[in-house]
């Protein structure tokens, strides 16, 4: 059971990953697997933006996502997450059509403003 779990997770992972690059977000962004063994995995991406002049970000902005599983006759192959980011006090919820991905089921404003947040208070001298 235990392998099955891991080897499930890691194929949502792989999934869910693929369809955040779909998305063609401004942002390049890292993902990994918090917790492999777990019935709900959750999924850390870490958002920045690089310049070729600066390749270290100056900020980055995280978000925890977790896969939803379907409620019953909810089956219309699309797959749905709740991600919550940085900052925020509700998570939101993601649904996206693996096979028809439109690349605006995410929005990017959001990340923008939580970007732009984390900038000004490290221009303020604030940890």
């Amino acid at each position: 059971m235990g392998d099955d779990l891991v080897k499930r997770n890691q194929a949502e992972h792989k999934l869910v990953s693929d369809l955040f690059f779909k998305f063609n977000l401004s942002y390049k962004f890292t993902s990994a697997i918090l917790g492999k063994d777990t019935e709900v995995p959750e999924f850390r991406f870490v958002f920045s933006k690089t310049r070729n002049d600066k390749p270290v970000p100056d900020v980055v902005v995280e978000a925890r996502v977790r896969p939803v599983k379907p409620q019953d006759g909810q089956d219309d192959g699309k797959k749905r997450y709740t991600i919550l980011f940085e900052g925020q006090k509700y998570e939101r919820t993601l649904t996206v059509d693996p096979e028809n991905v439109a690349g605006d089921e995410l929005n990017e404003a959001l990340i923008n403003k939580i970007h732009e947040q984390k900038i000004a208070v490290r221009r303020m001298g604030l940890p």
